[in-house]
């Protein structure tokens, strides 16, 4: 049941070591809210009295997004590797040209932060 799958993804766990209390919670959120609403966007295909959910017409342009990858093939982590080997540069370029420049403590903290998510992105998509 799709109620039970989000549920123990959402709760890091097993369908099966679910409580009822946090199956009836995803339950009622989605046969309320989500699906409707992913319904109206043609992003599923929701019918309430069968209580089946399909993928929509416009579920394929969602779920290019939902893997990661634009495409289904682009992996976003070389973008961002991109990103802070320019950003790597303009600061060399800085420090060097205008070495009493103030903003050489936040360009390294953004580079970090790129750098790390760089990282991890890879990582994942090694696995």
């Amino acid at each position: 049941m799709l109620a039970e799958q989000v549920a123990a993804w959402e709760n890091d766990t097993t369908p099966d070591a679910l409580r009822e209390q946090q199956r009836k919670r995803v339950y009622v959120s989605l046969h309320q809210s989500h699906l409707p609403k992913m319904d109206d966007l043609d992003i599923v295909e929701f019918d309430r009295e069968a209580a089946t959910v399909s993928l929509g017409s416009a579920g394929d342009d969602v779920l290019r997004y939902v893997d990661g990858k634009s495409d289904g093939t682009r992996a976003w982590y070389r973008y961002y590797a991109a990103i802070a080997l320019t950003g790597a540069t303009l600061l060399a370029a800085q420090v060097t040209l205008l070495p009493s420049a103030s903003s050489a403590p936040i360009t390294v903290a953004v580079l970090v932060a790129v750098g790390a998510c760089t990282a991890l992105y890879w990582a994942c998509d090694s696995s």
